[in-house]
């Protein structure tokens, strides 16, 4: 997309002047002798053009410049006065200074622009010459009013002359076509400020400010406007961007809650034309897309309050379109997803050409604007969005970044209801032993991302009932619970809430039996193994005994102790055969760990 900029160049130095003061015919390279290619960039200068005037000091450049469609974009700028190099600025950073020397006063100069592209084409503006060199001062800029009191507005402005012998403050009443012939007031050198009082609220003051000398004058600053000393009504923040070659898209705050509609001006700067209606929208409207555009075309556009009896202006913003148009997306949708608790967009790409897509949202029926939520790489064509609050509807829309910085229109504008949801459940509840029987680690995944805390919930024995133990705060995985008894059985599970709302439960975990201790065995010549144990837990329904033959192989079930019992005899051995065993404590809801694997070797005779 083409670019404009106000640009002021740097370095145009005295001695550029004393050097070359003629005018040099025909295209002159860059001094860097830079690669020539048939796909070269395009600049093109709006003033200063031929026959203007500048002035000492601070000046500005409108123009514009872009690669050749299928470039790789633009890498910087040389600016040439004179036939003299003064400045290369390399792009995104285009901001440069044109200041002129006093001793430059009352000269003729010409000058252009060269842009390279990043593949080393460039390609060179058309020469502006015959630009006389004016004393008269430079153009104040950033005229702003703000209000004080009932009646009052204070102005306020940037002063960029150096050689000014006063200011004008001009003001017209009414509209802003009745400034007359001769200043409002004529202020000191240097002010920057003027405060206006008595105003009537029902009237529209309209004010601009210029600087003065011997010499003349310089062009006025922007126009502001009070619609009344509030300056409520008017329209302000007026911003525009080009989407493409051929669509302005406009924004503002709209200020105003007696507006009957807003009315839309423009005016093309490339062909010198002045302000015409553009369209009337309704009242509380802050956008319009404007279509059917020129490409490389420059416009100013200004938007106004339609008042009962009064235009309320907004500020001027300027905008210059691309060289080209890029399908934007399309078939956007958006869907609310349950089970990821995000809302999920997906589109059509219909280009190649993008860097990217840019994601925006607003509230379904508000008067708020569209915001930017996120960005996409290249290609992509889903985008989830998890940062909305629940029970409203959203609407979406989606547009491409192109490479030089600017957007295509957007695609279709889809909704989708966020409803109120609890926060998802804790996932994959375990427990682990720190103290057998008294003290247990609980441990769960947090699957949800929204909740305000979570809640175990513990239950003593098994026909016992579930009360809540311990609240505990948003993003918490464990929970440490001590003080139990080795002789009962625990239930505990757990779930996550916001505000009133809760989701399920995890899955349930009990509180593992306490395991024997000292197990050992010892066989006799009858054939047979006694085993032995110390019986560590009060709640076991009984305890299981494996074995297999030493040395590897399944271990199977080969008996069971009744509780509270410490031996356990295996009459089921050979004679000179060892044996594995290892057994654990065992009731109705739960087991012990096994305990250590034992050897135990029946003798081969008697």
């Amino acid at each position: 997309m083409k670019r404009i900029k106000n640009i002021i160049i740097t370095s145009f130095l005295l001695t550029t002047f004393v050097l070359s003061l003629f005018y040099l015919e025909g295209c002159v390279e860059a001094s860097s002798n830079p690669p020539t290619s048939a796909d070269k960039p395009s600049v093109k200068v709006y003033y200063p053009a031929t026959g203007d005037t500048v002035y000492i000091g601070r000046n500005y450049v409108d123009y514009t410049a872009d690669d050749a469609l299928g470039g790789p974009g633009l890498d910087h700028l040389e600016i040439f006065i004179n036939t003299v190099s003064t400045e290369h600025v390399f792009l995104p950073d285009d901001t440069l200074y044109f200041d002129i020397a006093p001793e430059a006063a009352g000269s003729m100069i010409q000058f252009y622009i060269i842009a390279y592209s990043k593949s080393g084409a460039y390609k060179q503006s058309d020469i502006q010459k015959n630009i006389f060199v004016s004393n008269a001062p430079n153009t104040p800029t950033n005229l702003t009013l703000s209000t004080f009191g009932n009646n009052s507005v204070l102005l306020l402005w940037k002063d960029n002359a150096t050689n000014e012998n006063n200011y004008e403050l001009w003001r017209s009443v009414g509209n802003n076509t009745s400034y007359g012939s001769a200043p409002y007031r004529t202020l000191a050198k240097d002010q920057t400020s003027y405060s206006d009082f008595g105003l009537n609220e029902f009237v529209t003051y309209y004010y601009k400010v210029r600087a003065v000398n011997n010499s003349g004058t310089s062009h006025f600053s922007n126009e502001v406007n009070t619609n009344g000393p509030t300056g409520r009504d008017a329209p302000t923040n007026l911003r525009g961007e080009a989407l493409g070659a051929s669509v302005v898209h406009l924004t503002w705050n709209d200020n105003s809650t007696r507006e009957n509609g807003y009315l839309v001006e423009r005016k093309n700067l490339s062909a010198g034309t002045d302000y015409a209606q553009v369209t009337v929208l309704p009242p509380n409207t802050i956008e319009y897309l404007d279509e059917g555009l020129e490409k490389n075309t420059t416009y100013q556009y200004r938007v106004a309050a339609i008042l009962p009896s009064s235009f309320a202006y907004s500020n001027e913003t300027t905008v210059t379109t691309g060289s080209r148009d890029i399908t934007p997306p399309s078939n956007l949708v958006a869907t609310f997803d349950m089970s990821e608790r995000k809302v999920y967009l997906h589109w059509s790409d219909n280009s190649t050409l993008e860097y990217g897509s840019e994601v925006e949202r607003k509230i379904y029926g508000s008067e708020e604007p569209f915001a930017k939520i996120g960005d996409t790489d290249p290609d992509v064509t889903t985008y989830w969005d998890s940062s909305y609050s629940a029970g409203r509807t959203y609407a979406y829309r989606v547009r491409y970044k192109t490479g030089d910085g600017s957007y295509t229109t957007y695609s279709n504008v889809d909704t989708a209801y966020v409803p109120i949801l609890p926060p998802k459940p804790p996932k994959a509840l375990t427990i682990s032993t720190i103290n057998p029987g008294t003290a247990f680690l609980l441990s769960w995944t947090d699957d949800s991302w929204d909740e305000d805390g979570f809640e175990v919930w513990k239950k003593n024995g098994e026909g016992g009932d579930y009360f809540l133990l311990k609240t505990l705060p948003a993003n918490t995985e464990t929970y440490t619970v001590v003080g139990l008894s080795r002789d009962s059985s625990y239930f505990f599970k757990v779930r996550s809430f916001r505000n009133n709302l809760y989701s399920e439960f995890s899955n349930e975990v009990v509180t593992p039996l306490v395991a024997p201790t000292n197990f050992n065995g010892v066989a006799d010549n009858t054939p047979r193994v006694i085993l032995n144990w110390s019986d560590n837990s009060g709640n076991e329904d009984y305890f299981q005994i494996q074995r297999r033959f030493a040395g590897g192989g399944t271990f199977e079930n080969v008996g069971v102790a009744p509780p509270n019992t410490t031996q356990f005899v295996d009459n089921d051995v050979f004679r000179g055969s060892a044996y594995n065993y290892r057994m654990r404590a065992v009731n109705s809801v739960s087991a012990s760990e096994w305990t250590d694997v034992i050897t135990v070797t029946v003798p081969s005779k008697k």
